[in-house]
């Protein structure tokens, strides 16, 4: 799909999402989900309460822009690895996330929720108070002032992944392709839906993947090879024809006692791996 196109279908669906469902964080993410499948349902979940300023208070962050900070996050974050072994942060990861916050201040003003109510209603509302709640309503709440401000924010996300990743921001069972992991260690997502991901992973004799662990359960067959898993501590050898089990959030490494190629399946997919 050409970039205009993307960008252009990616705006309409989050401002219908908007206008029909509410809940401006997940009508961003919905709508970005629907043409390139980046958001897994603990995302989609997670990014529930930041609706409305964070718990429709009004009083903090727009929940469209930190739902797409949320985005970018997922796809140039830290993550939990480097994290836990003090491997620090750059500065240059922060930076998509700060163009995000900057496209959106150039065109409100402000990242506030409640003053940014102020620029397109004139005027500030309290969202728990029924009659006001009403008010909010009457004035286009959901017919076109919070459509536009999370349709923006969706194509401005989308923007700044394209700048960053280009055509590889897909969905992920589009894409097909061998991605190196580290030297001696590639991955290849073969599909992927809302709740599965199937990936086919090659390994060196030698490699080491070392421990870590994912909310993720993940379930494999050894298609050529061999290789040594150790699972909360308990190793074993698996050989072509086996299968293996991980559960979620199990502490668990990987060494190719052979050339090996396996066969992985997510559930809910890796949202690492998109």
């Amino acid at each position: 799909m050409e970039r205009e196109d993307l960008l252009e279908k990616i705006y309409q669906s989050a401002y219908k999402n908007e206008g029909k469902h509410g809940n401006c964080s997940q009508s961003l993410l919905a709508a970005i989900n629907e043409h390139l499948g980046l958001i897994d349902d603990r995302l989609f979940k997670a990014s529930h309460g930041l609706t409305g300023g964070i718990a429709v208070t009004t009083e903090g962050t727009c929940g469209a822009l930190a739902a797409g900070i949320m985005l970018i996050g997922t796809k140039l974050g830290r993550n939990k690895e480097n994290y836990y072994n003090a491997t620090p942060g750059s500065f240059n990861q922060y930076k998509p996330s700060k163009r995000l916050l900057k496209r959106f201040k150039d065109e409100y003003g402000t990242c506030i929720c409640n003053e940014v109510h102020k620029k397109i209603f004139g005027r500030r509302y309290d969202l728990w108070d029924e009659k006001e709640f009403k008010d909010f309503e009457k004035a286009g709440a959901h017919t076109t002032k919070c459509p536009e401000v999370v349709a923006n924010t969706a194509r401005w996300t989308i923007e700044i992944l394209l700048e960053e990743f280009g055509e590889e921001i897909q969905k992920p069972n589009m894409s097909n392709k061998l991605i190196k992991v580290k030297p001696g260690h590639t991955r290849k997502t073969l599909n992927c839906s809302d709740s599965l991901m199937m990936c086919e992973i090659h390994m060196d004799r030698g490699v080491v993947v070392e421990k870590h662990s994912h909310h993720s359960e993940q379930i494999g067959y050894v298609v050529r090879g061999k290789a040594l898993m150790i699972v909360d501590g308990k190793s074993k050898i698996y050989e072509e024809g086996q299968g293996y089990f991980v559960p979620s959030q199990s502490e668990h490494s990987v060494e190719g006692i052979e050339d090996t190629i396996t066969i992985d399946v997510f559930y809910p997919p890796m949202a690492e791996f998109k």
